[in-house]
């Protein structure tokens, strides 16, 4: 085998070893996608009381100018990600997937309460819950999640 045989042998294996690393590094970094998402899930509620008991600006013109600062910007907030998750819900196409987010995030129910409403196995819950997380995901973060934002 000739020199140039062996380097290209070496750079292959390179490429394989890397294109693993990137492979792992994307499916890290699709889970804390997917989490970020979970947790906006588990917020929105809070978030939708918040809103709709929060103070209507002319009521906080005595509040001091910081503290102004400060609620507006945790309204805005509130506003922002109630919104996006509301948009990601939206671009749900199929009844049974949103119905299960509904009732795991909104409903607070257990898988099998759940697999007993829509008359399947919990492991298939689990599986419809895990493929909207992802879907909405993308939906709300969009190529970061795909792991694309790196590619020129």
């Amino acid at each position: 085998m000739d020199p140039f045989e062996v380097q290209k042998i070496c750079n292959e294996n390179d490429y394989a070893a890397i294109n693993d690393i990137l492979k792992t590094c994307t499916v890290e970094q699709q889970k804390k996608y997917i989490q970020m998402t979970d947790d906006l899930l588990y917020r929105y509620m809070s978030r939708k009381a918040f809103l709709s008991t929060a103070m209507k600006p002319e009521e906080y013109k005595n509040m001091p100018v910081e503290l102004v600062k400060k609620y507006t910007r945790k309204i805005e907030n509130a506003r922002f990600l109630t919104a996006c998750i509301e948009d990601a819900l939206n671009d749900i196409q199929e009844k049974q997937y949103r119905t299960v987010i509904e009732l795991i995030y909104f409903q607070h129910q257990t898988y099998s309460q759940i697999s007993d409403e829509l008359y399947c196995n919990p492991r298939t819950v689990i599986r419809w819950k895990k493929k909207v997380l992802k879907e909405m995901a993308i939906s709300i973060f969009g190529v970061y999640v795909l792991g694309l934002e790196d590619i020129e």
